[in-house]
């Protein structure tokens, strides 16, 4: 496993912790990544040569109630960029590119249209998309429940997850991962992502399942914010064989924002982060 070169917390204005690491190039073109549901700012490419040569600082942030970060409740996608604010200026950071993989695409969404002056680029992963009727519908029975229950009853949603899947039971987790992934399973049995994930896994939901359901709380409901007005430049990475998210949501997305970009990698599921990692951190960071 690879440790981080920076693994700390901050205290932010309402004195909650916040955890960040870093990786990389400490000079480097900086860029904040944001995780996945549910995971946490352990996650990152298990090569150790996979940020070589790039010159990217590779910032890991665990969002509230995961890892070492404080809980937060009720808290919004816009919100996520004032604490962003708050890690970016502690780290002496004016400009910076971000990047959000899968739940992490919101998050990183969120920095590009609230904070233009500060984000060059916004990269975004297999990331999740509005929830519109249309595209619940296409999402496996288990997250259409999920959806619902968040929009209706989100108390409820923690029993839900802790029943059908606890994040801290890592290899039954990742087991369930794997059946809803077939199209990554190639990459996923990779032991060196395997033993990533689980590590991750298991750091960053040690607190429980809140953070998780907050996370589905907020993809179900309305984000906050206009992704037509967003006005920093954004592309989105999708695979065509991702169950897990389907590509229609990378679509209409893209469509809305203007002059965004997709790049569909065919064959690829929900995990095509590993297998296109540098050239992802290399557009996400090119001229910043």
């Amino acid at each position: 496993m690879i440790q981080p070169r920076v693994d700390r917390t901050i205290q932010l204005r309402d004195f909650r912790k916040l955890a960040y690491a870093e990786w990389g190039d400490p000079d480097g073109r900086p860029l904040l990544f944001f995780h996945g549901t549910p995971s946490g700012r352990l996650f990152h490419h298990p090569d150790p040569a996979a940020l070589e040569g790039l010159g990217v600082r590779f910032v890991t942030v665990d969002r509230p109630g995961y890892g070492s970060s404080d809980f937060l409740p009720r808290r919004s996608l816009l919100g996520w960029a004032d604490d962003v604010v708050a890690l970016t200026d502690h780290l002496g950071l004016e400009r910076f590119s971000v990047a959000g993989l899968s739940g992490g695409g919101p998050h990183a969404l969120a920095c590009a249209y609230a904070l233009p002056d500060r984000v060059r680029r916004a990269a975004v992963i297999s990331g999740v998309g509005v929830t519109t009727p249309e595209a619940v519908r296409q999402l496996y029975p288990e997250r259409r429940w999920g959806v619902r229950l968040s929009r209706s009853v989100p108390w409820l949603v923690p029993h839900l997850i802790a029943l059908l899947g606890d994040p801290r039971d890592v290899e039954r987790h990742y087991r369930k991962v794997l059946s809803q992934c077939p199209a990554d399973r190639a990459v996923l049995e990779r032991p060196e992502v395997r033993d990533m994930l689980q590590a991750g896994w298991g750091d960053a939901n040690r607190s429980g399942t809140r953070a998780f359901a907050e996370d589905g709380r907020i993809f179900a409901l309305p984000w906050g914010f206009d992704v037509a007005r967003i006005r920093t430049t954004v592309r989105f990475w999708h695979g065509s064989a991702d169950e897990s998210v389907p590509i229609a949501s990378a679509r209409s997305l893209t469509d809305a924002i203007p002059g965004a970009t997709l790049e569909v990698v065919d064959g690829a599921g929900h995990f095509l982060f590993f297998d296109h990692f540098r050239a992802i951190m290399s557009w996400a960071v090119d001229g910043a």
